[in-house]
């Protein structure tokens, strides 16, 4: 049994066109599948690669827990007033000093200039009138510049009521967030 050529002729334009319409869009939509596919292994990968670095950053950052520890003591999160009241007190009086009054405001940037000055913290003026000798003083002094918290001195007048007493006003700022 002879096929006749112009029958062959039109199967094989048949199975080719049937392989054009039906094959072809197939192929197209899985063309795009396997790029979609490798285009998320990629955006997998990066995500994978950002993790490890996080990773690698909290290691890092877990070795400098004692630097941090020692930064939030000098910047709490609160003015704590009382724990620098009693600071103080304890201070002046280690250092063989009388305080005759303590007062303190706290000033906090307003919204405006924490972003012109980028200063988010709140600043705690201390405001002491202290009474002993200069010795005593200068151990004041000493003891304040290395306490756990930050302080500033901001002024000081110092008086003499007699020979070795002197009368000390002295404005500190201490800083908190």
């Amino acid at each position: 049994m002879k096929i006749p050529l112009f029958i062959f002729l039109i199967l094989i334009l048949l199975s080719i066109a049937l392989g054009v319409f039906l094959v072809w869009p197939s192929y197209k939509e899985f063309s795009s599948l396997r790029q979609q596919v490798q285009e998320q292994e990629g955006t997998l990968r990066n995500k994978e690669n950002i993790i490890a670095h996080l990773n690698e950053l909290r290691k890092e950052f877990d070795g400098y827990e004692k630097e941090l520890a020692k930064i939030h003591a000098s910047l709490p999160a609160d003015t704590q007033l009382p724990l620098l009241y009693d600071s103080m007190q304890h201070l002046a009086s280690s250092s063989g000093l009388g305080i005759r009054s303590l007062d303190s405001s706290t000033r906090i940037n307003s919204e405006e200039e924490k972003k012109r000055v980028k200063n988010p913290m709140k600043i705690t003026s201390l405001s002491l009138e202290l009474e002993g000798s200069y010795e005593g003083f200068k151990q004041f002094l000493s003891r304040v510049k290395t306490t756990a918290r930050m302080l500033n001195a901001q002024s000081m007048k110092i008086s003499s009521k007699k020979a070795e007493e002197l009368q000390i006003d002295l404005t500190l700022e201490a800083y908190s967030y």
